[in-house]
């Protein structure tokens, strides 16, 4: 009777012990189908964020290169330059949403898009950094764009800045880490002639 008893004991506990795996294993891959999916999505992510970004930089020299062809860029160029650029270029060129300014030889001349009808560039506002670690140049930025237009036609003879504000920000986790962020907001592109001289 004692081995009756210690043999029905042993099933139960083996049976117990075989129920114990068959729900571990199940809970594991489970888990590993779990990580299997989420491993799957964050690439989806990054591809599509590789191919965002990659979209927009053909985007900015897709715009370097319709400006620099446009016959309105010469016009521009020939009217802040008070006649023919190629005689005198001006010593600064400063580039906004609604129109470029040229000061050659000591005057201050304006080409405005709207008196002019002609289309003016779109404000930016954007995010870069992150954990995905963009880069200002990821940005599509009209007003840049002219200005490396502007400095192509010219002879790549002017410094140029991008006077846009910028704000970065710390994003904290819980666990300590955490990552930078700037929000770029355009304002305007100052184009400065490189001097020719030397003391």
């Amino acid at each position: 009777m004692d081995d009756i008893f210690t043999v029905i004991i042993i099933a139960a506990i083996i049976f117990f012990a075989v129920r114990l795996c068959i729900h571990t294993q199940k809970k594991v891959s489970g888990e590993q189908e779990q990580g299997q999916e989420l491993n799957r999505v964050l690439q989806q992510e990054t591809d599509r964020k590789k191919a965002e970004l990659q979209k927009n930089r053909e985007e900015q020299a897709e715009l370097v290169r319709r400006y620099q062809n446009s016959p309105l860029t010469m016009e521009i160029l020939n009217h802040i330059s008070g006649g023919d650029v190629s005689s005198r270029k001006p010593e600064e060129i400063i580039i906004t949403d609604n129109g470029i300014q040229g000061v050659t030889a000591g005057v201050s001349r304006a080409y405005s898009f709207l008196e002019n009808r002609a289309p003016s560039f779109q404000s930016v506002f954007a995010w870069y950094g992150g954990v995905d670690n963009t880069k200002e140049e990821d940005i599509v930025r009209p007003q840049m764009a002219m200005a490396e237009a502007i400095n192509h036609l010219l002879g790549e003879s002017y410094y140029i800045v991008d006077r846009a504000c910028r704000h970065p920000q710390r994003m904290e986790f819980d666990d300590s880490e955490g990552f930078s962020l700037v929000s770029y907001e355009s304002k305007d592109v100052k184009m400065t002639l490189k001097p020719n001289k030397i003391f």
